[in-house]
């Protein structure tokens, strides 16, 4: 009998209120410093919700430029694949009308961002997980690994992160993997040709909603073609047609051919350049793209979920035995081939790996196969905790600051979020609508992360005393080494950028009283004191004092 059989949709809505509470908990909407990557997306939604057109002149016009953008005709489009922006049209129409009949008045940028969000990066991804329990069930995995696995999804990757950002990386990722399930259920349970035909559907709209996982898309449907045994599956996926026309008929109306791309016609010249470079921008693959997209401080997979090496190391068990292994081998390595041959791999103002996002979901697969087999060995599962904390605290601290880390810094947990923290800069969050900000909205959310940790280290480890102490001396050491690693200077231009983004959060922390009366012995005191004067826009002085503590 199934693991799942007994469990009812009640208990089923009770386990996904931690992963609705962990995902919308946080929100990144800053008026002052609207994120152009967003905006960009958000500006093409508004104007099909309100004006039923595909330029984003008027928007530009009532909110405020932008530099994400392509022109063509003296026009401004979006640059960015449009398929997230047209799956929260119908929320962003809805809420026009709302607020035009029953508000009197049409809704703020920020109202139509967190509602675009919930209605797709937030509203798939918990979709996504529903299936990806079904999975675990297709794979007759225990409950317990089942909700481990979907505990390290949530809060040890950064699909958390980017759930609550108008980013089309997320949406796609939950795409792909509901549509994964469907052909696991096509192969292994039911033969009705609905699943493939709505697998085929799911996989083309991730595909116009972040263009390189076409290839994602390539290697599934071989997938499907080889465990199947069944040609008449090429029929079934006609469907994947459909939004590909909605794309073409996208491009052909803003640009003038069904085969032109906002890439092609972008207003930065800088990037234009990029995308000129290869095929769009991808050219051939760099090795020293594919080390920093995998261990790199500044966008390392490995570095900010370093609990995903259990993954790699349940593939590299499972390769040789197993053709679903084998499956997610060759998709993991060719996607990162792929993104370490663009141009711009390293993805701008973003935390961690964002073009590496649908790979979260295929490496939790070997992870839950892995702790599946290891269930009854306490060390194993000590090392594993120890490196899901230090993952949920890379994460929350992201979080809980600014997602959008800026690339010229080697080590932005250490020396860019934990300093915005440490200023009170937290960013917006549930908690502000009872007039909570700051540290007290993070501790609400602290609080709660802590006891669903701890409640599932109790859980497995049980009374291995040792376990405990194994994983907490993981995550002080990993803690103390991101204090240390690539420390910063007092560069100038890092602490211009950090004084900017400051400046752009709302609402703003008190300001933290000067430090005059100590003395300049003091090394420490010379850094406070030049935080300071940096908060006062004062950079000469701020440099000064950071000079002194040398």
């Amino acid at each position: 009998m199934s693991n799942y059989r007994i469990l009812s949709k009640f208990w089923l809505f009770v386990i996904l209120l931690a992963p609705l509470f962990l995902l919308t908990y946080f929100n990144h909407f800053h008026k002052d410093w609207p994120n152009p990557n967003e905006t960009a997306r958000l500006y093409l939604a508004l104007a099909i919700a309100e004006r039923g057109e595909f330029n984003i002149d008027s928007e530009i016009s009532r909110y405020g430029v932008i530099w994400d953008r392509a022109v063509y005709k003296n026009k401004i489009y979006s640059d960015k694949a449009p398929g997230i922006s047209f799956a929260s049209v119908p929320a962003l129409f809805l809420s026009k009308i709302v607020h035009k009949y029953l508000i009197g008045k049409s809704p703020n940028l920020r109202t139509s961002y967190i509602l675009a969000i919930l209605s797709t990066s937030v509203l798939l991804t918990l979709i996504s997980l529903l299936f990806l329990i079904k999975l675990f069930n297709i794979y007759n995995l225990s409950l317990n690994t089942s909700l481990i696995s979907l505990l390290t999804l949530v809060a040890g990757t950064y699909l958390n992160t980017y759930s609550m950002l108008f980013f089309g990386h997320q949406f796609s990722s939950a795409l792909l993997l509901i549509s994964f399930v469907l052909i696991e259920i096509y192969i292994r349970e039911n033969r009705k040709p609905v699943y493939i035909i709505s697998a085929a559907f799911f996989a083309s709209y991730a595909f116009i909603s972040e263009y390189p996982t076409i290839l994602i898309s390539a290697i599934m449907f071989l997938y499907l073609l080889i465990e199947s045994k069944e040609k008449k599956v090429i029929l079934y996926s006609i469907s994947a047609v459909v939004p590909v026309l909605l794309l073409m008929h996208y491009f052909n109306t803003c640009f003038g051919s069904p085969f032109s791309t906002g890439y092609q016609h972008l207003d930065s010249e800088t990037f234009a350049r990029i995308h000129r470079e290869g095929l769009l921008g991808f050219k051939y693959p760099d090795p020293k793209a594919i080390v920093n997209l995998l261990f790199g401080s500044q966008r390392g997979l490995l570095f900010f979920s370093p609990v995903l090496i259990f993954a790699f190391a349940g593939l590299m068990k499972s390769v040789f035995r197993s053709g679903l292994a084998r499956f997610i081998l060759i998709l993991s390595v060719l996607y990162i081939l792929l993104i370490s041959s663009f141009g711009y791999w390293i993805g701008g103002d973003a935390a961690g790996a964002r073009h590496l996002m649908p790979l979260n979901y295929f490496l939790i697969i070997p992870l839950a196969f892995l702790l599946e087999e290891k269930q009854k060995s306490p060390l194993i599962l000590s090392v594993f905790f120890g490196l899901l904390f230090i993952s949920v605290h890379n994460i929350t601290v992201t979080n809980i600051s600014w997602p959008f880390f800026p690339p010229q810094f080697l080590n932005p947990i250490g020396d860019f979020a934990y300093i915005l923290i440490k200023d009170g800069y937290v960013t917006n969050s549930v908690a502000n609508l009872f007039d909570i900000y700051g540290y007290g909205s993070a501790g609400i959310f602290l609080l709660v992360l802590f006891l669903i940790l701890i409640t599932s280290a109790i859980f497995y480890l049980r009374d291995y005393l040792k376990g405990y102490i194994i994983a907490a001396e993981i995550f002080i050491i990993w803690v103390l080494i991101i204090m240390i690693l690539f420390p910063s200077k007092p560069d100038e231009g890092n602490y211009r950028e950090i004084k900017r983004i400051e400046n752009s959060f709302d609402p703003k922390p008190e300001t933290y009283l000067p430090f005059e009366k100590y003395p300049k012995s003091d090394y420490k005191i010379c850094i406070k004191r030049g935080n300071v004067l940096l908060k006062n826009s004062n950079i000469s002085d701020a440099l000064r004092e950071y000079r002194c503590s040398r």
